[in-house]
């Protein structure tokens, strides 16, 4: 896993700031992202309780690369894959970069992102095998126990293995339905 390109979402960055594993990631991937999760992971307000400062110059030069997305990109997910419709602005460009550049499913890449209804796209785009967990890629990256114990729930090896065994079994009941009910002499 070491070395392999890994993209992120505006959640993972914050977290792996708060918690601070971030340069021990840099150092050990080549973490990539979208300008939208970078706007997003380096505004926001100070006041607000949990706010957790980063910043924009120190987050770009860790970064290996930060990618543009158009209009047309997101246009072009959307249309093929409805669910993808209501990610957050973040994921979705993401998602979008990721499906514009056709390089998913692949065992060299690697996507973080602990939300839901990305990993449910993810599913649905046939690249659920590609997600992977904050703490998985931060034991990778040599980060101590100490740090791995801070890692809030979703950013845990254990939670996005649990989710994802849940979208595909959710999945399946919902073929099985409509096996079911095509088969049915009662329909």
């Amino acid at each position: 896993m070491a070395g392999e390109r890994v993209f992120v979402d505006t959640n993972v960055i914050l977290e792996a700031h708060r918690v601070g594993c971030w340069n021990a990631i840099c150092g050990s991937f080549s973490i990539e992202t979208v300008e939208k999760c970078v706007r997003e992971s380096t505004s926001g307000n100070p006041d607000k309780p949990g706010y957790i400062h980063v910043s924009e110059n120190e987050l770009r030069e860790r970064l290996t690369s930060v990618h543009q997305v158009s209009q047309a990109e997101i246009v072009k997910l959307v249309l093929s894959h409805s669910e993808c419709y209501v990610l957050d602005d973040g994921e979705q460009q993401l998602l979008a970069r990721l499906y514009a550049d056709e390089i998913l499913p692949s065992q060299d890449i690697l996507v973080l992102t602990p939300d839901k209804a990305a990993i449910i796209a993810a599913h649905e785009l046939g690249w659920l095998d590609s997600w992977t967990s904050l703490d998985a890629l931060a034991r990778e990256a040599g980060v101590g126990r100490a740090i791995l114990r801070q890692l809030r729930t979703q950013y845990q090896d254990a939670w996005l293995s649990s989710t994802k065994t849940k979208v595909v079994r959710s999945e399946e009941r919902r073929v099985g339905k409509e096996c079911r009910s095509r088969w049915s002499p009662y329909h």
